[in-house]
This record gives C-alpha cells, structure tokens and sequence, in this order.
C-alpha cells in the first residue's frame, strides 16, 4: 500500500494505519521554540509564527514547546523560573545563539525574518512512524502522575533511543518586559532528564509503560499543565514520535473511534456543512485530496457547526476529518465545479 493511501485510512481507523509491509502511526511535528521574554525581535516575529502554527489545519499535527534560554537577557521570566533545564534544553542546539529560533523534529530551522514558512512546516505534517507515544495525566491538589505508553508498531529505524519527558503549560497570560502578552507552552520543568531516560523500545505490536509523579510549583496554573513525551534519537537528535495527554487519539491510554460524517449538500460546488449534536464543540477540520494531501481551503467554525467553502478546489472527491471535544469523525465529499 502506498504511503499515499495510508494518510486517508488513518482518518478512519484513528491512530493506526495498516500497509502490506509494515504498520505505521501519525507522526506529530514536534515544535521546539527558543524564545525570550525580554526579546524584542521575539516579540516582533512570534506572532506570525503563532498564527500560523495556529491555523485549524494543523491543530491535530502540531507539538509545540516554548524553550527560554539566557540570551539575549538573562532576567527573562519564564528563564529565571527553572534557568537549569531551560539552559540544558537550548544546549542541545549549538547552533542556537539567539533568539527566536526554531526546530523541528530535532531538526534546526535556518534562521530568518520568518521563524517557520508554511511551506516548510507542510513538509512534517502527514509523515508517519513506526511508534506511538500515548501520555495520560491523573492527579488532584499538586501532586500528578503522567502515564507514557511507547508502542511500537513497525520497523524502528536503527538507533538508540531517549524517552524526554516534560511540564508544559498551555497558556500564560502575563504582559512581559517585551510586550508579549500571551505565553502558548511554556516549558516548565523536566520530568525525566533534559536529555531523557534511555529505553529499549519494545518488540513489533508490544508496548512499554513509564510512570513518573511531580508536583505543581506554586506559580503554575494547575488546570494549565499538561505532559508532552518524546523520543529523540541519542545521536542524530531526530525526534521519532512525540505525544501529550492533550493529544485527540487518547483517552485512557485508547483510540478513540471515528465515526461517519455528513456532509450537506454533498456533492457541493461553493460549501458544504457540517452540523453535529448540540453537545460537541467542533476543535479542527481538515480537508485532503484523494491523494492523501492537505488541503488549504477556508473553514469556518460555530461550536457544534462548520462550514467548508470548496469554491477554489478542483472536482472530485475529498476526505473530511473533524475533530471535537467528544471524538473523531471523517467523511468523502464530492466537489463539482459550476
């Protein structure tokens, strides 16, 4: 079965993906942003990539911390808040010498006026892997233990392997010295050490669980916090999966589901709606061709309804994924050009 065609079942049958030759997962585009509080070019460039980063067709592709590192100030805030693991994590890059910078997958993105082009961040969505990272996250007060379940269901490239595992908080509203006022996955703590844990990834189809349990500092807001895990290749640095609790294909350490879209009017020549039961909140909609490719059409999204104009797409079928706050659905629709 070509890769082509395993983007497409993977959108019916959730995480796993079958092919004659060997199973697969989705491969999420692991973000690893240096940035700093007290950084004006931070401030000036970070928006555009938030934006874009942000956009609904990435919202179920898409891993990404904030790292803080010493320079170009050394007072930034969320660096002063753990200096130790934040300046372990920028050293895993020597070729980060100020910031903003971004990697990707353990790759370094070239430095430019634009952190990260849209046409390069394509080139990590829709890639597969031959393991699973499924994280779950249990606790009250400020004590939390996170689950990592490694699951291996492929051929592993050859390698030896780091679990990372780390505190992030999703959102931080606070107006820093720079003028930011929005801080998205902030870095808060390493959980394993920075450069991880080495493990031994299980055999084909078998799993392997990591228990770890932290408190909550007193300046972290505890509905905020969630796990990201991920594991990097000790020499290459290349991350081979990443997952976090926060993630849409667990729920209980489970798949969830997809269920049967419709889609009206299908077939549709300018949009087509999407209504699901009042209970559900829509959280992304994304749109592939026939031959497994993201497509960029415009998407608007009301709660449980979405519309999808498909006026610039050319005719033929298209695969539809919704993702919601409950669960999973996918359906074909068919575009005909006036």
């Amino acid at each position: 079965m070509k890769l082509k065609n395993l983007i497409l079942i993977t959108l019916f049958s959730g995480v796993f993906v079958t092919s004659n030759a060997q199973n697969s997962v989705k491969k999420y585009a692991l973000i690893e942003h240096f940035t700093n509080t007290k950084c004006g070019i931070c401030a000036n460039r970070n928006p555009a990539f938030y934006s874009l980063i942000g956009q609904p067709q990435y919202a179920e592709d898409v891993h990404h911390v904030s790292v803080h590192p010493s320079f170009p100030y050394s007072t930034c805030t969320f660096h002063l808040a753990n200096p130790v693991d934040n300046s372990a994590w920028v050293a895993q890059y020597p070729g980060v010498v100020g910031t903003p910078r971004v990697a990707v997958n353990g790759r370094l993105i070239p430095a430019s006026s634009q952190l990260l082009r849209q046409d390069t961040l394509n080139k990590y969505v829709g890639q597969t892997s031959p393991v699973a990272v499924l994280v779950t996250l249990t606790g009250s007060g400020s004590s939390r233990t996170a689950l990592v379940r490694v699951k291996t269901v492929g051929q592993v490239p050859a390698g030896s392997y780091n679990l990372c595992v780390a505190a992030v908080e999703k959102t931080i509203n606070l107006t820093t010295s720079n003028g930011e006022s929005v801080h998205r996955d902030v870095f808060r703590d390493m959980i394993t050490p920075v450069e991880g844990i080495p493990v031994s990834l299980p055999a084909t189809g078998q799993s392997a669980e990591f228990t770890y349990t932290f408190n909550l500092a007193p300046a972290w807001t505890p509905s905020e916090i969630y796990v990201l895990a991920y594991l990097r290749e000790t020499s290459s640095k290349l991350v081979l999966n990443s997952g976090t609790n926060l993630d849409p294909q667990t729920s209980a350490n489970q798949e969830i589901p997809t269920q049967e879209l419709v889609l009206s009017p299908n077939p549709a020549s300018e949009t087509s709606r999407i209504a699901l039961s009042s209970d559900e909140r829509i959280r992304s909609v994304l749109v592939y061709s026939a031959d497994g490719s993201s497509v960029n059409t415009p998407v608007s999204i009301q709660g449980n309804t979405a519309e999808i104009s498909v006026k610039t797409l050319q005719s033929g079928w298209y695969l539809v994924s919704v993702l919601t706050d409950k669960g999973r659905y996918a359906g074909k629709i068919v575009v005909e050009n006036r």
